[in-house]
């Protein structure tokens, strides 16, 4: 699908909303060594102090993340709206983020929620035994990650991690 400029910017405006303030190259680039520094700071607290055992967990010339919008073509109906996607390669945290996603990636499998992708959800329905009277539903989650609670999320991770 082809979208217009002038439209593609509205939809992200309708992502990013009105709280938002452009910033200039040079504020971009303070915040990007800002990040890195103090996740480097952070990784010397938890011991690591020579800058060979940071490097596996720091980039070696980040730059910061940005968002697109991926149209949801199949909207058709009201207008082909977009879903924000935050790029972060070479953004500061990418390596430690991803070293994250190593050591926390097994535990949420362990979830009994968990469920890889579409496919594996299609092997659960196939298994599931649903009365003639149900209905499945599916419902659109809006602002996922921004409601989720950092210091619960943090002591639920904490007490998987023991």
């Amino acid at each position: 699908m082809i979208e217009d400029r002038e439209k593609y910017i509205q939809k992200i405006h309708m992502q990013i909303g009105k709280d938002y303030e452009q910033i200039t190259e040079r504020e971009v680039e303070e915040v990007v060594l800002e990040t890195q520094q103090e996740i480097s700071r952070q990784l010397r607290k938890m011991g690591l102090k020579k800058i060979g055992e940071r490097r596996n967990f720091m980039m070696t010339s980040p730059s910061m993340a940005h968002m697109y919008a991926l149209i949801k073509v199949h909207n058709y109906k009201i207008g082909h709206p977009g879903r924000a996607v935050v790029s972060q390669i070479d953004d500061p945290s990418y390596k430690l983020c991803h070293e994250l996603t190593r050591i926390l990636a097994p535990i949420s499998a362990k979830s009994s929620s968990f469920i890889q992708d579409s496919s594996s959800f299609k092997e659960v329905l196939n298994h599931l035994q649903i009365d003639e009277n149900c209905r499945m539903a599916s419902f659109d989650v809006v602002n996922l990650y921004p409601s989720i609670p950092v210091e619960k999320t943090l002591q639920i991770i904490e007490k998987r991690l023991r």
